[in-house]
């Protein structure tokens, strides 16, 4: 509503809510505004930068280099420009005086849509997104002591109310504070919101993988990777205090999965296809996915221009001040090579365990009831007790 009485609003009617929001924020921040002292108040007070790496310096940006996040960083400030320049084609161009040249720049574009991207929070986001006054000054900590809760209000229940309400007992003068993000990782957050919790720091490795778009098993692998949820591109997320998932591990089976093997395939086992890849196939199989994950973790570690070790020693210097960009970019590197070099010294580790371990055939021999839980051959029994 407060959109729609803005006097842009019809003029954005048509447009995602997102960037109706940045559109309006742009002009009360830049422009003449609207006139609406509620608006020009709420606007004026919001911080003239945003601390995400979208306006890091150039020196800064060298700071992560090699990072998921640098690369992260130039997708986002792409996406934001590509958006500007449909705008400009589309509706700035065609209203210059609604949207004078002078106001809607290119810069002023990315602060409005990073300064929104910053203050909205789950449950007011997608298509309940909203900025909300005061409700917004609530930090970031991954030891949040309140959350944001929305309710239905007024005729109908067709209207919104939010409330910050405690999760714990609160101390007088306590500051408030709440997860941003819980699901996501920090490079993420530091990304979103331009903040980072450097004293419970969540960091980690974003890891994508697709199955093989030459192999001639593709669309039986598709169709048993749609059975279990997931599609021919999967994103896992590692971190240096966890196993890699199990899911994981599955896509991993199949994508490798080749030869003799592939009769796993076949459409007479393929409601149980997806749990025979939650455990190990054959050694072969499983010696494959682990060279190739420890070897690609040990690659993209060289990617990075320092060591874990050196990163420590630098965040542990007394030099790092606290809330700096540095130290943002420190937290990042190591909780990105922390998380790689875990994955590496995980599947390296598992390789040597490749001889103990259960694969299909031992399996189904002992359901069958052919072999021991040692390993051993049942057959001789049967013949001894003249079953065959």
């Amino acid at each position: 509503e407060a959109l729609k009485q803005h006097p842009l609003g019809a003029k954005l009617a048509g447009l995602d809510g997102w960037l109706q929001v940045a559109l309006v924020l742009l002009a009360e921040k830049f422009g003449s505004g609207g006139g609406n002292k509620v608006w020009a108040s709420y606007v004026q007070s919001l911080p003239n930068s945003v601390g995400s790496p979208l306006f890091w310096s150039d020196e800064d940006l060298q700071l992560i280099q090699g990072t998921q996040l640098l690369s992260s960083t130039g997708m986002y400030k792409k996406f934001f420009m590509s958006q500007f320049e449909e705008l400009q084609e589309q509706l700035f161009s065609r209203e210059p005086a609604a949207f004078p040249a002078s106001v809607f720049t290119p810069d002023n574009f990315l602060y409005a849509a990073a300064a929104v991207r910053s203050r909205v929070h789950a449950p007011l986001d997608g298509e309940k997104l909203a900025l909300v006054p005061l409700a917004d000054v609530v930090s970031h900590s991954r030891n949040a002591n309140v959350v944001w809760q929305s309710k239905s209000a007024g005729f109908l229940g067709r209207g919104q109310t939010l409330s910050v309400e405690a999760i714990r007992p609160l101390k007088k003068g306590e500051a408030l504070k709440t997860d941003f993000a819980p699901e996501k990782l920090d490079n993420d957050v530091l990304l979103d919101y331009g903040v980072v919790d450097g004293a419970n720091f969540q960091g980690g490795y974003t890891l994508t993988l697709s199955l093989n778009e030459n192999d001639p098993n593709r669309d039986d692998k598709l169709d048993i990777l749609e059975q279990a949820g997931l599609g021919g591109t999967a994103t896992f997320t590692l971190t240096a205090d966890k196993d890699p998932p199990s899911d994981m591990l599955a896509f991993l089976r199949l994508d490798a999965l080749s030869g003799a093997d592939t009769f796993l395939l076949e459409s007479v086992l393929r409601q149980e296809a997806w749990s025979y890849m939650n455990q190990p196939v054959t050694q072969e199989n499983e010696r494959a996915i682990c060279k190739a994950i420890a070897e690609g973790a040990n690659a993209a570690l060289f990617d990075y221009g320092t060591t874990i070790d050196q990163d420590l020693v630098m965040l542990r210097s007394g030099k790092v001040q606290r809330g700096s960009n540095l130290e943002a970019a420190l937290l990042v590197r190591l909780g990105e090579q922390e998380a790689l070099d875990s994955a590496a010294r995980f599947f390296e580790q598992r390789e040597t365990l490749l001889p103990t371990l259960e694969y299909y055939q031992e399996r189904r021999l002992k359901r069958l009831g052919l072999m021991d839980d040692r390993g051993n051959t049942t057959y001789d029994g049967f013949f001894e007790k003249g079953i065959a």
